[in-house]
Order: structure tokens, then sequence, then C-alpha cells
């Protein structure tokens, strides 16, 4: 044997450990650089720890291709028409949005006042309507206050009713939509499907509803008012109840799929999978809200 080999084989194995350790050594600053974008996104529905980025990290090879993509429609959910046709366009470009859960924009946000009228807007709705909607903590986000619709009123299941929560680090919003309306507001430049928003059923039965969506924060009163309408869409998939329509009681009684086909009678509940949720939300939650201290503001019906 010759003195050469066995000292072309420690180079090459002085190569290979090189190569590996820098290899690891780049993969720990991505992994610390990860972890600490994840904890900047501020709380939401995972737990802002080692564990819970671990677990985005899982479930981001499991999101869409394509948030702007629309949901699909099946035939059996009556009506098959939404109700923001005649929803404007957002004026500008889409911001940036990053994470997963949380889920945050972080460009072309609005303003403290602006996000202050719309959660306003959102309790001057439950205020509005105490026989079928009400305040308490998300269930999805877990440290956001949400809308919820009463169990006596839900149409389509969604996390214990939720039919939407704000987030006080961005000004947007989550809420759960008809599919036609979420490819209206995509169309429209609103907003933009959760990247877990899979609609396998199978999937969607432990995480989110395959319609739920981002809304970007609204810059302006006008947009305040857009986004209003948009909550009255995701409030009437979620309850039946359109509250465009209120009688001077208070109560809206136009329910999806009233005036039109005999057919159009609503999705019924044994053809709506429910998403899970941790735990039921308690009187004690919906007590302790302090977030909407702003008087309600005037709002125009469509």
């Amino acid at each position: 044997m010759s003195w050469k080999e066995p000292l072309a084989s420690s180079t090459l194995s002085l190569a290979l450990f090189t190569l590996v350790a820098l290899w690891l050594v780049n993969f720990a600053k991505k992994v610390h650089k990860g972890y600490h974008d994840f904890l900047a996104l501020g709380p939401g529905g995972t737990p802002s720890t080692p564990a819970g980025y671990l677990r985005i990290c899982v479930l981001r090879i499991f999101t869409l291709r394509n948030p702007l993509n629309p949901p699909s429609l099946p035939s059996y959910i009556h009506p098959q028409s939404g109700i923001l046709k005649n929803l404007p366009r957002r004026i500008g470009n889409r911001p940036e949005i990053v994470g997963i859960a949380p889920q945050r924009q972080m460009t072309d946000r609005g303003s403290k006042a602006i996000y202050t009228a719309l959660t306003a807007t959102i309790k001057e709705l439950s205020l509005r309507h105490p026989d079928s909607l009400f305040l308490g903590t998300s269930r999805f986000e877990k440290h956001n206050t949400g809308l919820f619709s009463l169990p006596r009123c839900q149409s389509h299941l969604t996390c214990n009713g939720e039919i939407c929560h704000s987030h006080a680090f961005d000004g947007s919003m989550h809420l759960t939509l008809h599919p036609a309306d979420v490819k209206t507001i995509i169309e429209k430049g609103w907003g933009e499907r959760h990247p877990l928003a899979r609609e396998s059923w199978w999937w969607w039965f432990r995480f989110v509803p395959p319609t739920f969506v981002m809304i970007y924060s609204p810059r302006t009163m006008e947009e305040v008012r857009s986004v209003t309408h948009i909550i009255y869409a995701a409030s009437w998939w979620i309850s039946g109840i359109d509250l465009r329509k209120s009688t001077s009681d208070g109560m809206a009684p136009t329910s999806q799929g009233q005036g039109g086909d005999a057919k159009s009678e609503g999705v019924r509940k044994d053809q709506v999978r429910s998403s899970s949720c941790s735990s039921e939300l308690n009187a004690s939650q919906t007590s302790r809200i302090t977030t909407f201290d702003m008087p309600a503001l005037p709002m125009g019906g469509t």
C-alpha cells in the first residue's frame, strides 16, 4: 500500500466533515432566524415556543401553493352565489403577508385610529343583534376578540360559531365566507385564503375551513365600511342571517335562500363538516372584553 492512499482518504474525510459542519452551521442559522421571525409575529393560535415553531415547520409542508386561487363551489351549497358582488375594488397593491399561525400583514397597514374604528364597528354589530351575535375570545387565534353566532343561529359550523376576529398587531382580520364571496374578495384585492385552508375533509376538520380568509387591514374610513360589508357576508354565511336587512327592532330576518328558489334553503347541517377547536367558549371569556371602547360608527347598507 502506498503512503499516498491513507493521505488521500484522510483528505476526503476532512473535506466531508467540513462540508457537513458548514451545512449544520447554515441550517442552525436558518432555524434561529426562522424562530425569531415566528416570535416577532406576536401571539396567535400556535404557542410562541420552540415546540410551537416546530409545529409550524411541519404544517408548512401542507400549505396552499397559491392562496389567491379561490376554493371550489360544491353543487350542494345553496345559494350558489354570495352577497359581495357589489364590493368595490381595493385601491393599491396587495400587502406582504407572512406566517401561518399566526398569519400577519407586514406592509401597508392602517393606523391605530382606523383599527379602533374597525373594532368599534364589530362591537356595534354584537350590540345591535344580541339575539344572534356576541363577542368572545377567538377560538382560532385564542388571543384576540372575535364575533360569534349563537348556536341556535348557526347555518354553517365553525369553531364555536366564530364569524371573525381582528388582529391588533396589524389591523387585519380572519373570517369565513361563502366560496363565491371568497372569490370576490380575492379578485377585488381585499384578501386571500389562509395558507391552511385546504379543501380535504380530513384536513379542515382538524384545522380551519376551506373558505377561511385573511382580510387586509383597512387604511381609511371608506375601507372600514367596505370591510364591514365583508363582515356582514361572513355573518350571513355562518349564521344564515343577513345583517344588511335589519328591521326596526334590530333583528335581521332575511336568511340564506329566502326569496329565491325553493331548493335554496341553505346547506343542511349534516352536509357541513365542523372545524375542531381545543375548548369550549365560556362565560368568563365573553365577559373580559376590553378592546372595544370607541363609540359606534354609522354603517350603511349595500
